[in-house]
């Protein structure tokens, strides 16, 4: 239950409203898919996500949260600030397959078998990414290093 409990919250607080913001740009025809493929119209994504990690953030520190989620949310804001960073200088980063990784790596510190399911699952996320064509090899490279990179350390000072 409690897992379900900061899952949902977590939902409240960041997913519901990206996703909200998204339908709003897409209304506004601010965007040209709901892909965000133009780069350049990524940017204000990755500031309104931020300011919505950093509100469930303090939100988490304010119920007493625990810490394994504190280190997750700490790594996330990390992974949202450098994938802004090499997305406006670089390239595009693909967050579908840096979530992934970024999961993968996190349950993989608790569960072994359960981090084999995830990179299937990873796999999967990737085919489709460079199937439908959203994104390139090396943006797909990008994102699950960045976000491995950073959860893994996130996640060996947790320990």
């Amino acid at each position: 239950f409690s897992a379900l409990w900061w899952g949902g919250l977590c939902t409240l607080l960041f997913t519901l409203p990206l996703v909200l913001f998204l339908v709003y740009k897409l209304a506004r025809k601010e965007l040209t898919d709901a892909d965000v493929s133009v780069r350049e119209q990524r940017h204000s994504f990755y500031v309104f996500g931020a300011l919505c990690m950093v509100v469930c953030f303090v939100v988490l520190l304010w119920l007493k949260a625990p810490q394994v989620l504190i280190e997750m949310f700490i790594g996330g804001l990390l992974m949202v600030m450098a994938f802004a960073i090499v997305t406006r200088f670089l390239t595009k980063v693909s967050v579908h397959t840096g979530a992934m990784a970024a999961a993968t790596v996190a349950v993989a510190f608790y569960s072994w078998p359960w981090a084999i399911v995830l990179s299937g699952a990873s796999a999967l996320v990737i085919w489709s990414r460079l199937i439908l064509k959203r994104h390139t090899s090396v943006e797909i490279v990008a994102g699950a290093t960045i976000s491995s990179t950073i959860l893994f350390l996130a996640m060996l000072f947790q320990k």
